[in-house]
Formats: structure tokens, C-alpha cells, sequence
């Protein structure tokens, strides 16, 4: 019997000491996290520095990292400094990058394998992402050589509450930055330069895009992460043009929201009738019918049948300056290339209520100019490709240089037909006719395709405006 028990101590030996070799590769290796500060959260104020340690006892290992959980794909790999110690600025932008990847994740730890392929964890580290405004300083539009400020944050602080947070982000969804000292913003696309989203801190996920109509574009990043940039090319200061509007929307760790609706001045006035009725009351001013919200008119005391009217662009541009006017009178604007007129067909004082003026706005054009700009107005949207003694332009080169022409042919130029034939066959200097490349390959002389152009805008001419009825007394607002 004291074979079997000999036997039995000597297997228990066995396992007692296998354990003990197994333990040595990893169950005794340790990690230990110095340099983590109470409160912690991403992304660190830019310029800032936090070193993080990881300290490995009980043996070595062959990498360390942090990741927000064992199976995280993404990783942060940590720097070996000698002596079991490995080391990593959370600051960097890579860290900021990886912890707040996974929206839904709040904690991270360090990792090591082990020589013997385990894989050994540290005790987990609570962290938080900043808020998706917390990051914001401003968003800045260049243009004209000048930057326009059209949204700022809170300069030192951040929104003081949950309620005034949620009332910033109601105001920011409506598309229309109107935020801490932000208003609703029109600048010509042509004359604009870039765009800039500024932060508070290095926030390498934040990211930000311009769209007009069913086109995106995306910001770069500049200036160590701090700023957000778009140069506003002809591209997209057609686009922009084309849709009268240009969002910036700015997201972080999958949250979006829209930080200013820029607004590009209307050409023209829409007034498919031709004309339109606006009706306002003493004191007060009121949109122009057909400009997108892009004019007003003002008026002051109605006062011995007369009253002081202006006209003012949103971008405080004065386009008629107060003038006094009787019923009767007419004032005379432009809008782009066209001239407008502002007739005051009424002007009513009553005993009770408030007295009021009605004015008409008309084009001032004549049909046959109408119908020149609208024939360029087609070779500026269009695709062709212009051929011009043998060089090939875009349909916008082609209409500025036929808008240059047009100006210093005007005394000459009176009907559609006289501008096709006089301005816009052939070269002036060469005398050779001027071609249009279709699409589809074809290339046709340009005047047999402006002369198709012309003949669908004769078609699409509208009819005659039926009378309008004379306009009620308005309510007092």
C-alpha cells in the first residue's frame, strides 16, 4: 500500500509544481497605471500634456496597449521606456481618435501579452467624450478679403445648464446658426474665399462638411486640429449659387448637427408674373416679394400723403436710400443684373388702425433684354464645352465673355436676334465663328445652337397676368 501513496504524493508534487512554472508566466504578471488624472475626458485642451505609465511586474511581455475593452480593434500601442515601464501622451490626437470611436463606450484599460501569448489586463479607467459643442469656437467665412465671424461660442465658458445646452441645440438644428451671437449670413459665392470651423481643442474625430443641394464637400484639418478648412471653389460656388444656399455642418463621434445656413443673394427677383404686390404698414418694414428674404422695405410716418421708404439687403447692403414718395412715385433698384421698380400704387391714413402703403415691384427690363440674359443665363448653366479660336471653356467662362461683349455692344445691341449675330457667333479679333461641343460629342456652330436656345425661350414665355384685386386694409401685427 505505500507504493499508491508514494505514487500519489509525487503526481500532487507534479501538478503543484507545473502550476507554479505556469503562474510564473502570467498569473504574476501585473500592470500598474500611473498618471491618470481624476477626472478624465476626451479630447484633451490642445497644447495640454498627460502622461500615462503602465508599470509591468512579475515578468515580461511583448506589448502593451489601451483599448476601451479585450476584443477592440482599434488600439493604442504604448511605448516601451526601459525597465518595464511603458508610456503614452493621452493628449495625442491617436488617443482621442480611439477612445471616442465607440460612442457607446465609457472606460479604458491597459493590455499586455504576455511572452507565453496571454493576454493580462489592468483595472479599468473611467473616461468621458466631450460634448459635441464643448469643442466649438467659432465658424468664420472669408470673403471679399475679409473673415466674417457667423457663429461664436461662449468665449471661457460653456452653455451653464442642460436647459440653455438644449436651447442652443434647438437654435443650431434649425440650420440657421443662430447661436451665441450668430445671425442668418448672405455672401456672393464668387467672392468667397474659404470656410473655417475653429475649435477649442485638438478633436482629431470632429469633422465637417459644406453642402448645397445634393453635394457634400469635406473640410481638412489645419493647424495641429484645431481648425476646419474648405477653400470655396468655383465648383462649389456654383452649386451654392445654383441651390441659393450653403449648410456647414459640423459631427463628432457620431453626433451631426448643422452649424450655419449661408445664403447667397438671389440674381434676380421671382416674380414669374412679372410683378407683385407688397403691402406694408407705417413704421414697420416687410419682405420684397420674390428675393428669398434678401430685401426689405422699410417705411417711416405716413405724413401729408407722403412717406419715407428704403430698401436694404440683408447684407446691409442700402439699395434705395430713404427717399420720401407720394402715390404715384416710383423707385428704381438692381438685383444682380436686373433693374427692378418699386412703385407706391396706395398710400392709406385711417381715423382708427394703422395707416399702410401698397407698392408694386416690376421688372424694368425690356422683353427683348429679358430674353438676352436669359439666353446667357443657358450657357452658364449648361454643359457644353465652348470653343473660342480653338480653346475650349466652361459654359460660365462663355457667358462672362459674352456679358463683356454684350456691355460694350449695348448701344448696338437692341433685339435677341442682333445679340446672337453680333455678339455671340464669332471672335471679334479673328472673325472665326465660334462652336459649341455638346455632351454627347457633338459640336455644332454657336449660333445654330443659341438660335435652338432662343426658340425654347419664346415657348416657355408665360401669359399675361390676369388683373389682381385691389388689396384689404392689413391687420395691425
Amino acid at each position: 500500500m505505500r507504493g499508491p501513496g508514494r505514487l500519489a504524493r509525487w503526481v500532487l508534487a507534479f501538478a503543484v509544481a507545473s502550476l507554479a512554472l505556469h503562474g510564473s508566466a502570467f498569473a504574476e504578471v501585473t500592470l500598474r497605471l500611473s498618471g491618470v488624472p481624476d477626472r478624465l475626458s476626451f479630447p484633451l485642451p490642445a497644447g495640454s500634456n498627460q502622461v500615462l505609465t503602465v508599470t509591468v511586474s512579475g515578468g515580461k511581455v511583448k506589448s502593451v496597449w489601451l483599448a476601451t475593452g479585450r476584443s477592440a480593434k482599434l488600439r493604442v500601442m504604448l511605448d516601451d521606456i526601459g525597465e518595464g515601464r511603458y508610456e503614452t501622451n493621452l493628449a495625442a490626437p491617436g488617443v482621442s481618435a480611439v477612445l471616442a470611436a465607440d460612442p457607446g463606450a465609457r472606460q479604458l484599460q491597459a493590455f499586455a501579452e504576455t511572452q507565453a501569448g496571454a493576454v493580462i489586463e489592468s483595472i479599468p479607467i473611467q473616461y468621458a467624450v466631450g460634448d459635441l459643442l464643448e469643442n466649438l469656437v467659432a465658424v468664420y467665412v472669408y470673403a471679399g478679403g475679409q473673415r466674417h465671424e457667423v457663429l461664436r461660442f461662449p468665449s471661457g465658458r460653456q452653455p451653464a445648464d442642460w436647459e440653455e445646452r438644449q436651447m442652443l441645440w434647438l437654435m443650431l438644428q434649425g440650420g440657421e446658426g443662430f447661436g451665441y451671437g450668430a445671425a442668418r449670413r448672405w455672401f456672393v459665392p464668387e467672392r468667397t474665399e474659404r470656410l473655417e470651423v475653429r475649435l477649442r481643442a485638438s478633436a482629431p474625430l470632429a469633422a465637417a462638411q459644406a453642402q448645397a443641394g445634393d453635394r457634400k464637400w469635406a473640410f481638412s484639418s489645419a493647424e495641429g486640429g484645431t481648425s476646419l478648412s474648405l477653400a470655396v471653389t468655383p465648383e462649389i460656388a456654383k452649386a451654392w449659387g445654383e441651390s441659393g444656399t450653403l449648410s456647414v455642418r459640423y459631427s463628432q463621434a457620431g453626433d451631426e448637427v448643422t452649424l450655419a445656413t449661408l445664403h447667397a443673394p438671389p440674381s434676380r427677383l421671382d416674380l414669374p408674373a412679372g410683378s407683385a404686390t407688397v403691402t406694408i404698414i407705417q413704421r414697420c418694414s416687410k419682405e420684397i416679394p420674390g428675393s428669398n428674404g434678401y430685401l426689405r422695405l422699410s417705411l417711416g410716418d405716413i405724413t401729408v400723403g407722403q412717406v419715407l421708404t428704403t430698401v436694404e439687403a440683408a447684407d446691409g447692403t442700402v439699395l434705395v436710400d430713404e427717399t420720401s414718395v407720394r402715390a404715384g412715385d416710383s423707385l428704381t433698384f438692381r438685383i444682380g443684373e436686373e433693374d427692378y421698380k418699386l412703385t407706391l400704387t396706395r398710400l392709406v391714413n385711417l381715423l382708427i388702425g394703422d395707416d399702410f402703403g401698397v407698392f408694386e415691384v416690376s421688372t424694368t427690363v425690356n422683353p427683348e433684354a429679358q430674353r438676352i440674359r436669359d439666353l446667357i443665363h443657358i450657357v452658364e448653366t449648361s454643359d457644353i464645352v465652348f470653343i473660342r479660336n480653338d480653346k475650349e471653356y466652361s459654359g460660365a467662362q462663355a457667358a462672362a465673355h459674352l456679358r463683356s461683349k454684350l456691355q460694350q455692344a449695348e448701344e448696338e445691341v437692341k433685339t435677341l436676334d442682333e445679340f446672337i449675330d453680333k455678339v455671340a457667333s464669332r471672335s471679334w479679333l479673328s472673325g472665326q465663328p465660334y462652336r459649341v461641343k455638346l455632351p454627347d460629342g457633338t459640336e455644332l456652330e454657336a449660333a445654330v445652337w443659341l438660335r435652338q436656345q432662343a426658340a425654347r425661350l419664346t415657348q416657355e414665355q408665360p401669359a399675361a397676368p390676369a388683373a389682381q384685386p385691389e388689396p384689404a386694409a392689413p391687420k395691425a401685427p
